[in-house]
């Protein structure tokens, strides 16, 4: 059933066209044989528990075998399918007694290696049929399995962990768990900064502690100052930050230290980041003065994770609810590959304390990407398994197992 053997063949030999048909009658062949056993029950129990359902599932990706050759690509597309369809017993009216006996199997709680197996072939056996997986997934839990082989990745071979984690996009498809990405015509509040002369007319300024402090001097009442670490002071409109977050308003009117100074000290921020802080809350000063309650600046790609990162430490301090959805949204929509998912993953995990409520029907940071790496359609095969092979190398694994978790759940029982 490999066709590895004839790839590198057909490397070589890609305007032979005798060799070309040569190959296509011998694996027509190996199909014949394979559909065969496939349709009879008694080499079923067998079938299920070797690797021939992961190797199915992954001819049916775009390979790099049958590059240039698309009539060959359809035509192993098409048998494969046809394969999985026999097995599952749709075709031959023999699913019950199928489904019946792969039930059984799990419900017996083994630990053997082929109970591994055939726990990671079942979603891709019934990926198909998501109701009949959904069924599977509610009453024998393959999942869980799939989840505590994963919490010792390190021990997980790499077929065995990719097997996992095609399973677990087939189980996100039969629960209705699908990454979409927004759309153009919709455009979501993102991070923006307005144009640099409207900074003076709120009376915003960063400077080094001596020209703030003389800055600062003519309007002293209505102004606050932000001090970091280097010495960077941003003397700032009282009114702009009471406006925008009630912590602000606690620490500036109220009776805590801040009050009496009139200034708050921000330990471990950059200057990019309060910066960006600022813009924002003035964008949404701007907003709150329209008709429709949107302002939108020029968009903003100068910022790297870190500092989107920092500005959320911000907002989850100072409860800038309105910052923190236009940093995730920049975040989801302008910085997310498969590339940089594993990273906003691990700073995620991190930054435990920006859950959002339940009632604002966001499910983390985290859960977010997962829900890309596994659903997102624009990914191939190999790089939502190499992305999700260095999200559980950048963090303790039991925190991606608890993300997931969590995911699977929410939506097997949310209806």
């Amino acid at each position: 059933m490999s066709l590895v053997p004839q790839g590198i063949e057909y490397r070589r030999e890609q305007n032979d066209e005798e060799f070309h048909e040569t190959s296509r009658r011998t694996f027509e062949v190996s199909y014949k044989i394979v559909l065969k056993m496939c349709s009879t029950s008694q080499i079923f129990p067998e079938i299920i528990i070797s690797g021939i359902i992961p190797i199915l599932h992954r001819l049916q990706e775009p390979m790099s075998v049958t590059k240039g050759n698309e009539e060959l690509m359809a035509v192993v597309q098409r048998y494969c399918a046809n394969l999985i369809r026999a097995m599952t017993g749709f075709e031959n009216d023999t699913y019950g007694w199928r489904e019946g006996y792969i039930m059984r199997y799990l419900l017996t709680k083994d630990s053997s290696d082929k109970m591994d197996q055939m726990t990671v072939n079942i979603p891709l056996l019934y990926q198909k049929h998501s109701s009949t997986l959904r069924k599977f997934e509610m009453k024998a839990k393959s999942w869980s399995k799939i989840l505590e082989m994963l919490i010792n990745s390190d021990d997980v071979t790499f077929y065995r962990f990719e097997d996992c984690t095609l399973a677990l996009c087939s189980i996100c498809v039969a629960l209705g768990i699908k990454w979409t990405p927004h759309d153009p015509e919709h455009r979501l509040p993102m991070l923006s900064h307005p144009p640099s002369n409207l900074h003076k007319a709120v009376g915003i300024s960063s400077s080094d502690s001596t020209n703030a402090t003389e800055s600062s001097s003519n309007h002293e009442e209505n102004r606050v100052k932000l001090i970091l670490d280097d010495g960077t002071i941003f003397t700032v409109e009282k009114d702009l930050l009471l406006e925008s977050s009630p912590v602000f308003t606690a620490m500036f009117n109220g009776h805590f230290i801040e009050s009496g100074q009139q200034q708050v000290l921000l330990p471990g921020v950059s200057k990019g980041a309060v910066t960006l802080l600022l813009d924002q809350i003035f964008m949404q000063r701007q907003a709150n003065k329209l008709p429709n309650g949107v302002a939108n600046g020029a968009i903003s790609q100068q910022y790297d994770l870190a500092t989107i990162f920092e500005l959320f430490r911000l907002a989850d301090r100072f409860l800038l609810e309105d910052v923190y959805e236009r940093a995730l949204n920049t975040l989801m929509t302008k910085c997310i590959c498969p590339n940089s998912a594993p990273i906003i993953y691990a700073e995620s995990v991190r930054l435990v304390t920006l859950r959002k409520s339940e009632s604002s029907q966001m499910m983390g940071l985290s859960s977010y990407i997962l829900m890309y790496v596994l659903t997102a359609e624009n990914i191939r095969m190999p790089e939502r398994c190499n992305a999700v092979r260095k999200i559980f190398d950048s963090v303790v694994p039991t925190h991606v197992v608890e993300d997931l978790k969590a995911l699977i759940e929410f939506h097997m029982y949310k209806n």
